[in-house]
Protein backbone atom coordinates (compact mmCIF):
# COMPACT_ATOMS: atom_id res chain seq x y z
CA UNK A 1 0.00 0.00 0.00
CA UNK A 2 1.63 3.47 -0.71
CA UNK A 3 1.75 5.73 1.98
CA UNK A 4 0.45 8.90 1.60
CA UNK A 5 3.33 12.14 1.13
CA UNK A 6 2.93 15.24 3.10
CA UNK A 7 5.25 16.64 5.86
CA UNK A 8 6.51 14.35 8.35
CA UNK A 9 4.43 14.17 11.94
CA UNK A 10 4.82 15.32 15.10
CA UNK A 11 4.23 14.05 17.96
CA UNK A 12 1.07 12.29 18.93
CA UNK A 13 -0.85 15.11 21.31
CA UNK A 14 -3.59 14.15 23.94
CA UNK A 15 -6.44 16.54 22.96
CA UNK A 16 -6.95 17.66 26.03
CA UNK A 17 -3.59 18.22 26.95
CA UNK A 18 -1.39 21.27 25.88
CA UNK A 19 1.06 20.43 23.41
CA UNK A 20 5.00 19.44 24.70
CA UNK A 21 7.83 20.66 24.00
CA UNK A 22 9.04 19.24 20.62
CA UNK A 23 12.25 17.08 20.21
CA UNK A 24 15.86 19.42 19.97
CA UNK A 25 16.95 20.04 16.94
CA UNK A 26 20.21 20.41 18.23
CA UNK A 27 20.02 16.73 20.08
CA UNK A 28 21.23 14.10 17.86
CA UNK A 29 18.38 11.08 18.49
CA UNK A 30 19.36 8.63 20.85
CA UNK A 31 18.44 4.85 20.36
CA UNK A 32 16.00 3.87 23.36
CA UNK A 33 15.40 -0.07 24.88
CA UNK A 34 17.39 -3.13 24.07
CA UNK A 35 17.17 -2.90 20.73
CA UNK A 36 19.67 -0.39 20.27
CA UNK A 37 22.45 -2.15 22.38
CA UNK A 38 22.90 -5.25 20.88
CA UNK A 39 26.79 -4.98 20.22
CA UNK A 40 27.09 -4.33 23.86
CA UNK A 41 24.97 -7.14 25.51
CA UNK A 42 27.40 -9.64 23.02
CA UNK A 43 30.52 -7.68 24.24
CA UNK A 44 29.50 -7.78 28.19
CA UNK A 45 28.22 -11.71 27.59
CA UNK A 46 31.82 -12.47 26.17
CA UNK A 47 33.49 -10.67 29.20
CA UNK A 48 31.96 -13.14 31.64
CA UNK A 49 32.07 -16.30 29.48
CA UNK A 50 36.08 -15.56 29.78
CA UNK A 51 36.29 -14.47 33.12
CA UNK A 52 34.61 -17.57 34.03
CA UNK A 53 37.10 -19.50 31.32
CA UNK A 54 40.28 -17.98 33.32
CA UNK A 55 38.64 -18.53 36.54
CA UNK A 56 38.30 -22.43 35.53
CA UNK A 57 42.19 -22.59 34.55
CA UNK A 58 43.59 -21.15 37.79
CA UNK A 59 41.56 -23.58 39.56
CA UNK A 60 42.46 -26.64 37.44
CA UNK A 61 46.47 -25.32 37.96
CA UNK A 62 46.15 -25.18 41.65
CA UNK A 63 43.94 -27.41 42.15
CA UNK A 64 41.71 -25.80 44.78
CA UNK A 65 38.36 -24.55 44.66
CA UNK A 66 36.06 -24.32 47.35
CA UNK A 67 34.75 -28.01 47.77
CA UNK A 68 38.12 -29.77 46.75
CA UNK A 69 41.52 -29.99 49.16
CA UNK A 70 44.64 -29.45 47.19
CA UNK A 71 46.15 -32.14 45.39
CA UNK A 72 49.78 -33.19 46.06
CA UNK A 73 52.85 -32.06 43.64
CA UNK A 74 53.26 -34.56 41.40
CA UNK A 75 56.32 -36.95 41.80
CA UNK A 76 59.41 -35.12 41.09
CA UNK A 77 58.09 -31.08 40.82
CA UNK A 78 60.07 -28.98 42.37
CA UNK A 79 58.97 -26.91 45.55
CA UNK A 80 59.67 -23.47 45.38
CA UNK A 81 61.91 -23.50 48.43
CA UNK A 82 64.11 -26.19 46.57
CA UNK A 83 64.06 -25.96 42.54
CA UNK A 84 67.22 -25.75 41.06
CA UNK A 85 68.78 -26.16 44.24
CA UNK A 86 69.04 -29.79 44.47
CA UNK A 87 72.16 -31.01 42.47
CA UNK A 88 71.59 -34.02 40.45
CA UNK A 89 72.78 -37.03 42.75
CA UNK A 90 76.76 -38.51 41.87
CA UNK A 91 77.36 -41.43 39.91
CA UNK A 92 77.79 -44.31 42.15
CA UNK A 93 81.55 -44.66 42.60
CA UNK A 94 83.70 -48.01 41.90
CA UNK A 95 83.84 -50.09 44.47
CA UNK A 96 87.44 -50.59 46.05
CA UNK A 97 90.33 -49.93 49.04
CA UNK A 98 91.59 -46.71 48.82
CA UNK A 99 94.45 -48.08 51.14
CA UNK A 100 95.08 -51.89 50.59
CA UNK A 101 97.09 -52.89 54.08
CA UNK A 102 100.26 -54.70 54.06
CA UNK A 103 101.91 -52.43 51.29
CA UNK A 104 104.70 -50.91 51.62
CA UNK A 105 104.45 -47.47 54.06
CA UNK A 106 104.45 -44.37 52.37
CA UNK A 107 103.79 -46.28 49.00
CA UNK A 108 100.64 -46.18 47.15
CA UNK A 109 98.37 -48.66 47.19
CA UNK A 110 95.03 -48.93 45.94
CA UNK A 111 92.48 -51.57 44.22
CA UNK A 112 89.03 -50.52 42.34
CA UNK A 113 87.17 -52.26 40.39
CA UNK A 114 83.43 -51.08 38.30
CA UNK A 115 82.09 -51.76 35.21
CA UNK A 116 81.18 -49.31 32.37
CA UNK A 117 82.23 -45.39 32.89
CA UNK A 118 83.32 -44.57 36.58
CA UNK A 119 85.50 -42.47 38.55
CA UNK A 120 86.71 -43.89 41.73
CA UNK A 121 87.20 -42.64 45.57
CA UNK A 122 90.19 -41.36 46.51
CA UNK A 123 93.54 -42.28 47.38
CA UNK A 124 97.43 -40.68 48.81
CA UNK A 125 100.19 -41.25 46.67
CA UNK A 126 103.80 -39.63 48.23
CA UNK A 127 104.68 -38.96 44.42
CA UNK A 128 107.20 -40.70 42.48
CA UNK A 129 106.87 -43.71 40.21
CA UNK A 130 103.70 -46.02 40.37
CA UNK A 131 102.56 -48.91 39.42
CA UNK A 132 98.68 -49.65 37.51
CA UNK A 133 98.31 -52.54 36.32
CA UNK A 134 94.86 -52.97 34.76
CA UNK A 135 92.28 -55.41 33.29
CA UNK A 136 89.41 -54.99 31.02
CA UNK A 137 89.10 -58.96 29.26
CA UNK A 138 85.73 -58.29 27.70
CA UNK A 139 86.17 -54.83 26.11
CA UNK A 140 85.12 -54.47 22.91
CA UNK A 141 85.63 -50.53 22.86
CA UNK A 142 87.70 -48.03 24.07
CA UNK A 143 89.16 -48.76 27.70
CA UNK A 144 91.27 -45.57 29.33
CA UNK A 145 92.55 -45.11 32.80
CA UNK A 146 93.40 -41.73 34.04
CA UNK A 147 94.44 -40.32 37.01
CA UNK A 148 93.34 -36.87 38.23
CA UNK A 149 94.14 -34.64 42.01
CA UNK A 150 91.91 -34.03 43.80
CA UNK A 151 90.90 -30.85 41.98
CA UNK A 152 90.19 -32.66 38.81
CA UNK A 153 92.98 -32.01 36.71
CA UNK A 154 94.61 -34.90 35.11
CA UNK A 155 97.90 -35.93 36.34
CA UNK A 156 98.65 -39.17 33.73
CA UNK A 157 96.85 -41.27 31.19
CA UNK A 158 98.40 -44.81 32.01
CA UNK A 159 96.27 -46.76 29.57
CA UNK A 160 94.99 -46.63 26.57
CA UNK A 161 93.94 -49.41 25.06
CA UNK A 162 90.83 -50.59 22.28
CA UNK A 163 89.20 -53.84 22.59
CA UNK A 164 90.67 -56.59 25.42
CA UNK A 165 93.11 -55.45 27.51
CA UNK A 166 95.37 -56.83 30.14
CA UNK A 167 98.64 -54.99 31.32
CA UNK A 168 100.75 -53.00 33.67
CA UNK A 169 102.35 -49.11 33.04
CA UNK A 170 104.05 -46.90 34.64
CA UNK A 171 102.11 -43.44 36.01
CA UNK A 172 104.49 -40.68 37.71
CA UNK A 173 102.37 -38.97 40.29
CA UNK A 174 103.10 -35.85 42.42
CA UNK A 175 102.06 -36.24 45.98
CA UNK A 176 98.72 -35.79 47.35
CA UNK A 177 94.95 -37.15 47.12
CA UNK A 178 94.05 -38.51 43.75
CA UNK A 179 91.04 -40.73 41.94
CA UNK A 180 90.55 -42.65 38.82
CA UNK A 181 88.65 -42.01 36.04
CA UNK A 182 87.97 -44.95 33.61
CA UNK A 183 85.90 -45.31 30.30
CA UNK A 184 84.93 -48.41 29.39
CA UNK A 185 82.17 -50.77 28.06
CA UNK A 186 82.52 -54.01 30.44
CA UNK A 187 83.79 -55.45 33.78
CA UNK A 188 87.53 -53.87 34.84
CA UNK A 189 89.92 -53.82 37.25
CA UNK A 190 92.72 -50.99 38.53
CA UNK A 191 95.42 -51.86 40.66
CA UNK A 192 98.14 -49.07 42.16
CA UNK A 193 101.20 -49.83 43.45
CA UNK A 194 104.43 -49.07 44.17
CA UNK A 195 107.18 -49.83 41.33
CA UNK A 196 108.94 -53.61 41.46
CA UNK A 197 110.94 -53.68 44.23
CA UNK A 198 114.19 -55.84 45.04
CA UNK A 199 117.94 -55.07 44.37
CA UNK A 200 118.02 -53.80 41.42
CA UNK A 201 119.42 -56.50 38.70
CA UNK A 202 123.44 -55.94 36.61
CA UNK A 203 123.67 -55.60 33.08
CA UNK A 204 123.57 -57.59 30.85
CA UNK A 205 119.84 -58.07 31.31
CA UNK A 206 116.73 -59.68 29.06
CA UNK A 207 113.39 -59.02 29.82
CA UNK A 208 110.33 -60.41 27.41
CA UNK A 209 106.52 -60.17 27.72
CA UNK A 210 103.46 -59.16 25.43
CA UNK A 211 101.87 -56.26 25.70
CA UNK A 212 102.26 -53.67 27.98
CA UNK A 213 104.65 -54.26 30.96
CA UNK A 214 106.79 -52.24 33.33
CA UNK A 215 110.27 -54.05 33.53
CA UNK A 216 113.39 -53.47 35.71
CA UNK A 217 114.80 -52.61 38.02
CA UNK A 218 118.09 -52.47 36.83
CA UNK A 219 121.34 -50.57 37.20
CA UNK A 220 123.62 -49.53 35.10
CA UNK A 221 126.23 -46.46 34.36
CA UNK A 222 127.50 -44.79 31.72
CA UNK A 223 125.53 -45.85 27.97
CA UNK A 224 122.80 -48.70 28.03
CA UNK A 225 123.03 -50.33 25.08
CA UNK A 226 119.35 -51.94 24.09
CA UNK A 227 118.30 -54.88 21.11
CA UNK A 228 114.51 -54.87 20.57
CA UNK A 229 112.06 -56.66 18.46
CA UNK A 230 108.35 -56.44 18.42
CA UNK A 231 106.36 -58.84 16.58
CA UNK A 232 102.65 -58.03 15.36
CA UNK A 233 100.51 -54.74 14.79
CA UNK A 234 100.46 -51.63 16.94
CA UNK A 235 102.82 -49.32 18.32
CA UNK A 236 106.04 -50.61 20.36
CA UNK A 237 107.26 -47.85 22.10
CA UNK A 238 110.05 -47.57 25.36
CA UNK A 239 110.48 -44.93 27.92
CA UNK A 240 113.67 -45.69 29.89
CA UNK A 241 112.54 -44.09 33.57
CA UNK A 242 114.50 -43.39 36.81
CA UNK A 243 113.33 -44.31 39.91
CA UNK A 244 111.42 -41.38 40.42
CA UNK A 245 109.42 -42.18 37.18
CA UNK A 246 111.58 -39.21 35.72
CA UNK A 247 112.32 -39.81 31.87
CA UNK A 248 115.82 -40.36 31.05
CA UNK A 249 115.56 -41.25 26.77
CA UNK A 250 113.01 -43.20 24.38
CA UNK A 251 115.36 -45.33 23.01
CA UNK A 252 112.68 -47.18 20.65
CA UNK A 253 109.19 -45.68 18.77
CA UNK A 254 107.92 -47.85 16.19
CA UNK A 255 104.99 -49.53 14.41
CA UNK A 256 104.45 -53.07 13.84
CA UNK A 257 107.24 -55.48 13.09
CA UNK A 258 110.54 -53.96 14.33
CA UNK A 259 114.12 -54.76 15.28
CA UNK A 260 116.89 -52.71 15.88
CA UNK A 261 119.52 -51.37 18.29
CA UNK A 262 119.31 -48.39 20.41
CA UNK A 263 121.58 -46.29 22.89
CA UNK A 264 121.01 -44.35 26.11
CA UNK A 265 122.80 -42.32 28.31
CA UNK A 266 122.71 -42.77 32.05
CA UNK A 267 122.83 -40.18 34.59
CA UNK A 268 124.24 -42.42 37.65
CA UNK A 269 123.43 -45.98 38.67
CA UNK A 270 119.91 -46.33 38.91
CA UNK A 271 118.00 -47.32 39.56
CA UNK A 272 116.14 -47.77 35.96
CA UNK A 273 112.99 -49.13 34.50
CA UNK A 274 111.54 -49.81 31.34
CA UNK A 275 108.22 -48.38 30.30
CA UNK A 276 106.79 -50.79 27.29
CA UNK A 277 103.68 -50.15 25.58
CA UNK A 278 102.90 -52.34 22.55
CA UNK A 279 100.43 -54.59 21.37
CA UNK A 280 102.14 -57.47 20.22
CA UNK A 281 105.16 -59.97 21.60
CA UNK A 282 108.56 -58.12 22.06
CA UNK A 283 111.96 -58.81 23.12
CA UNK A 284 114.77 -56.27 24.98
CA UNK A 285 117.92 -57.56 25.51
CA UNK A 286 120.41 -54.84 27.27
CA UNK A 287 123.98 -54.68 28.06
CA UNK A 288 126.52 -51.73 29.11
CA UNK A 289 127.85 -49.66 26.34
Amino acid sequence: MDRPSGPPRGPLQHPDREPGPGPDPDRPPQRGGLRGRPWALLLGALAVLSALAVTGLLLSRTGGGPDRAASPDPPGAATPATAGRSPAPPPTPATGTPQAPGRTPGAVAAEFSGTGHQSTGNFTTPGGLALVTASCPACRLAFTVTVLDAGGRAKAVPVIAFGPYEGTRAATLPPGAHYLKVDADSAWTVRLGPPPGGAPAALPQAYAGRGDRLAGPFTATGTLRAEGSHTGAGHFVVHVLDADGGLVDLPFNAVGDHRSTATSRLHGPGPYYLDVTALGAWTLRLSGG
